[in-house]
């Protein structure tokens, strides 16, 4: 491990983060303390984005011979999808993206790596994902990673729920159809008696909000878990340890997926710095 960032120079190739707002993450933070124990001569920078221009700075980073990568956040995990010139997989069932690396010809290609990182995370805080009964809060960009990766690997029943029905039902028709064993509902009002219980949407991310689920959801849940980053802990979460629960917030989440995401944004193609 280098003792420090080498100074940048013509050389330091430029990842950023792409979202709106940009404040509350975590990413620039974990992402350069990697960088840094590989020892790779980069950077990453928060670039706060509108959606309104996220396709204006696609096209200008394809033509940036020094950007070699992205987070990426919300609102623009859906969004970005149209944008790339290349999908895997996982973007492709999950309609979302939220990481991407330049190629040399200036395409750009992504991935979604927030569902395993989700599951990851639950299982580091004694959760059991398989044969589990789990309730999803959102339907969004990483609700679309985190429903298909916990489908993946085995749970029986995903309820989820949305403030918009309509985006709930979509997400649990998609995955019914790509993981035909999992028994996926789109419910309006949950009940309890969820081993599991998972917050992907936005709910969380300002101080005052409250928990996106009423407390009763909370008993008897193993493990309760956030993937918002900001506040620390969030309503959902402070209400999940005063039921008895294991918590897992988003800085946890991502903590799992960092060296997955530098990986990919740099494809094992770069030497260390001298």
């Amino acid at each position: 491990m280098p003792a420090g960032f080498p100074p940048i120079t013509g050389r330091t190739a430029l990842t950023l983060l792409l979202g709106d707002p940009v404040v509350q993450a975590r990413s620039p933070e974990l992402v350069n303390a990697e960088l840094e124990r590989r020892g790779l001569e980069a950077r990453l920078m928060p670039l706060r984005v509108a959606a309104d221009d996220l396709a204006t700075v696609a096209a200008a980073l394809r033509v940036t011979d020094t950007f070699r990568g992205a987070v990426v956040t919300m609102p623009h995990k859906h969004a970005v999808v149209p944008l790339l010139t290349t999908a895997g997989e996982r973007v492709a069932r999950t309609a979302a993206c939220n990481v991407i690396r330049r190629e040399e010809d200036g395409s750009l290609t992504g991935d979604m790596l927030d569902g395993e990182a989700m599951v990851r995370a639950i299982q580091d805080a004694g959760g059991t994902v398989k044969d589990a009964r789990v309730l999803l809060v959102g339907a969004g960009g990483a609700a679309s990673g985190i429903a298909l990766a916990l489908a993946d690997h085995g749970v029986a029943e995903l309820d989820i729920t949305n403030r918009t029905a309509a985006r709930a039902d979509a997400l649990a028709d998609r995955v019914a159809a790509a993981v035909p064993g999992v028994r996926v509902t789109a419910v309006t009002a949950p009940g309890d008696g969820y081993a599991l219980v998972v917050n992907a949407s936005a709910v969380g991310m300002r101080p005052e909000d409250g928990p996106p689920v009423a407390p009763g959801v909370l008993t008897g849940a193993e493990v309760v878990a956030d993937a918002v980053i900001a506040p620390r802990p969030t309503a959902l979460l402070a209400a999940a340890a005063a039921a008895g629960c294991a918590t897992v917030d988003g800085g946890r989440m991502l903590a799992a997926q960092v060296g997955l995401m530098v990986d990919f944004m740099f494809a094992g193609d770069m030497t260390p710095s001298t």
